[in-house]
């Protein structure tokens, strides 16, 4: 029992080293991942244990991951593709970790604590090079965009702990509410439009869903949105950034137009299965660039759902929006309350509605630090609804 007791926890504190660098450090992020996944395979073999995970999520996530095997069946490199299947399942092991060894109302809430912590550190840096004349500011990632993948998850994440919830303590709940500032700064100076967009969506969605329930969220997010409004208003550069989001002469704007016939073209071209997952770069490089674009190198064709087509032909879109609908809807249909299963939930759907928006601009999906904080974050979720099942058993 004793060496149980151990492994478990070293798994935890594990994740929890994984939650401290969510937002700072890819390669320390895989390095705890990674040594918990082994810790609990070790740990399975010793002493089998059981894991909770949602039936219908694992349906969901099986019937994507079989429709991205079958595009191997026609895809131009299949070693490829399931180079691209294993990288997708290895990026859902926080899920399961999460499921597995978040158990108690005490790990959950320490686990948020220091995702905020790991995204205030992120954000004191972004906002020194906003400062410092950067309006692209990428913290300590290696692109801007990776960065904007993790403020639109831990914006609606902190959003929904800090301003409504009696999960924390009043220093946790002050540390959430500081991460929601400082993120929402950090955002402005960041510069990615598809980031402003999908934050701007997620807040509309989340007043909408608490207009006649919670008067002091929605007063949160209005003092959250006037930041934001008055950082846009004092700074030409921002304003100018903003404004060019619908600007069509506008030289990324128009590169992702091109980008996007092009993932088209190459749909209707395999509109079953797709070029195969991850064919995308080479099919796309030397056979279905326009003339007229000007970003020869594109892996991607920015934006979630027509990479998926692209590669995976319509199989693999139905299943992939079959997977994210299945989520929408299950954390929809339990938000609200105060026990951890209503909080979680309600944070889940609004971090998913924010990848999915934010995924119009942008493959997220396919950035593996985006995609891992994600799938934590849905951990987490299912383990808020265990922790409120047990509890109430319990009772």
């Amino acid at each position: 029992m004793l060496k149980k007791l151990t492994m478990d926890g070293a798994i935890y504190y594990c994740l929890l080293g994984y939650a401290f660098v969510s937002s700072i450090s890819i390669a320390a992020s895989n390095f705890f991942v990674s040594l918990a996944g082994l810790l609990a395979i070790y740990l399975y073999i010793k002493k089998p244990y059981k894991i909770e995970l949602n039936r219908g999520l694992g349906i969901a996530v099986g019937i994507f991951m079989v429709a991205v095997a079958i595009s191997a069946i026609a895809a131009y490199q299949p070693i490829n593709t399931l180079d691209r299947l294993w990288a997708y399942l290895y990026r859902m092991l926080p899920l399961v970790l999460a499921v597995a060894f978040i158990k108690t109302r005490q790990r959950l809430v320490m686990a948020l604590v220091i995702m905020a912590i790991s995204i205030i550190i992120s954000d004191g840096y972004a906002i020194w090079q906003g400062i410092g004349g950067d309006f692209k500011a990428k913290a300590f990632s290696a692109h801007s965009m990776i960065f904007a993948g993790y403020l639109i998850q831990m914006i609606p994440l902190a959003a929904v702990i800090g301003l409504k919830s009696n999960l924390l303590g009043k220093r946790a709940h002050a540390l959430m509410i500081g991460a929601i500032t400082l993120s929402m700064v950090a955002l402005v100076f960041n510069g990615t439009r598809g980031a402003w967009i999908a934050i701007a969506v997620t807040f509309i969605v989340y007043g909408l869903l608490n207009l006649k329930r919670d008067f002091k969220a929605i007063a949160g997010i209005l003092a959250v949105l006037m930041i934001f409004g008055v950082l846009f208003a004092s700074n030409n550069q921002i304003k100018e950034r903003f404004n060019s989001i619908a600007d069509m002469s506008n030289q990324s704007n128009s590169e992702r137009v091109l980008m996007w016939r092009s993932a088209w073209n190459m749909f209707l071209d395999h509109p079953i299965t797709g070029v195969g997952a991850g064919n995308y770069p080479k099919q796309y490089q030397t056979r279905y660039i326009l003339p007229e674009a000007k970003e020869r190198m594109q892996g991607h064709p920015h934006n979630n759902f027509l990479n998926t087509m692209a590669e995976t032909g319509i199989v693999g879109c139905l299943a992939f929006v079959y997977m994210f609908g299945y989520i929408l809807v299950y954390f929809f249909r339990r938000r609200g309350g105060d026990n951890e299963g209503g909080i979680m939930a309600m944070a889940a759907f609004l971090v998913t509605v924010s990848l999915l928006v934010q995924g119009m601009t942008e493959y997220n999906y396919g950035d593996s630090a985006v995609i891992r904080m994600y799938w934590f974050i849905i951990g987490l979720a299912y383990a808020g609804k265990a922790i409120s099942s047990e509890n109430k058993i319990s009772q």
